[in-house]
């Protein structure tokens, strides 16, 4: 089993898409209930989660539904990450923007980003 926190530091140092985060994903997110992630890291039903910002986000509906998400490319610093992602609660009183619920940054890609955040909402709640 791969811990949460186990698997934002390899998605954080991951340089592109891969097959085998793909398969780790499975099982902090709950999304496969055949069986231990280690068992799908080749399995073709999985989703390109790192690869696509589609299947990512279709990842962020299934595991979090109905949260709102901010998603950019681009720097203010050159020695900033390229992509950014910020995931949030809808409908918080007082807060037009909604509570930020996890943050995440890359410069490989966005759907990197976006995943990384993702796995920030589930540590905060273990």
């Amino acid at each position: 089993m791969t811990d949460i926190a186990g698997l934002i530091e390899r998605l954080e140092e991951a340089t592109g898409a891969d097959r085998e985060l793909d398969g780790l994903l499975q099982h902090p997110t709950k999304v496969h209930p055949s069986g231990p992630a280690a068992l799908y890291v080749r399995d073709e039903d999985i989703p390109a989660y790192t690869a696509s910002l589609d299947a990512a986000l279709a990842l962020v509906e299934r595991v979090q539904p109905g949260v709102w998400y901010r998603i950019g490319r681009g720097r203010n610093h050159p020695d900033e990450p390229l992509y950014g992602a910020q995931l949030m609660l809808a409908d918080v009183p007082g807060d037009e923007d909604g509570a930020v619920i996890g943050e995440g940054e890359h410069n490989a890609s966005l759907a990197l980003a976006l995943l990384i955040a993702l796995l920030r909402t589930l540590e905060t709640e273990q």
